[in-house]
């Protein structure tokens, strides 16, 4: 008696199960959620802006946190769009918050006083989910820093662990953005800040 095809059938499962995780990892790490530019053309006054638009088109933005990178324990706002909900400790900090498109969402802090001898980084945590998947949280993280003359063009440099790309943005200063995706273990998070509201799942 023959035996049934069936390591064939495991062999047709382990292989689309493979191309089903590469779709996954090859997700939009190259982009980058932070923008930076002068605050109403003021070149010491700068308009720091993390936005979950550049989570996927299918992607439900569920909650973000905007933070100083040298005091990660400090969160300057945090957003959590399904409930409506908006936190911030800092004077010059805001919520946009979009729905039922809720990549629109935004986080915005004013820095001042920057000069090319300040350099001040920034973190930003963007906790997504899509249909059918696990909570998924990404990282950025931007370096902002004044120019001491404006230079010819300001470079933004996304980093991936494959390709390395440089944009030409608005003559006003210079900076580097690192994007760091990572993934959480459960389908939530909790972010643990010094003030009242903090965002939890």
């Amino acid at each position: 008696m023959e035996a049934t095809p069936r390591p064939a059938t495991r062999l047709f499962v382990v292989v689309v199960f493979l191309s089903s995780a590469n779709l996954v990892l090859s997700s939009s790490d190259e982009k980058s959620a932070f923008r930076v530019h002068p605050f109403f053309d003021e070149p010491t006054i700068l308009e720091v802006t993390c936005s979950g638009e550049v989570l996927d088109a299918d992607a439900t933005l569920l909650t973000m946190a905007l933070y100083r990178v040298d005091n990660s324990s400090h969160i300057i706002a945090t957003v959590n769009p399904l409930k409506n909900e908006c936190s911030t400790t800092d004077v010059f900090s805001a919520c946009v918050i979009s729905w039922p498109d809720s990549r629109r969402t935004q986080l915005k802090t004013l820095v001042q006083g920057v000069t090319h001898s300040t350099l001040i980084g920034y973190g930003c945590d963007v906790t997504s989910v899509r249909s059918g998947e696990r909570a998924v949280t990404s990282a950025w993280r931007i370096d902002v820093r004044g120019a001491v003359t404006p230079p010819d063009t300001y470079k933004q440099t996304t980093t991936t662990t494959t390709t390395t790309t440089t944009v030409d943005l608005p003559k006003w200063s210079e900076g580097t953005v690192s994007v760091t995706p990572r993934h959480c273990d459960v389908p939530s998070v909790t972010y643990h800040a010094a003030h009242p509201s903090s965002a939890i799942l």
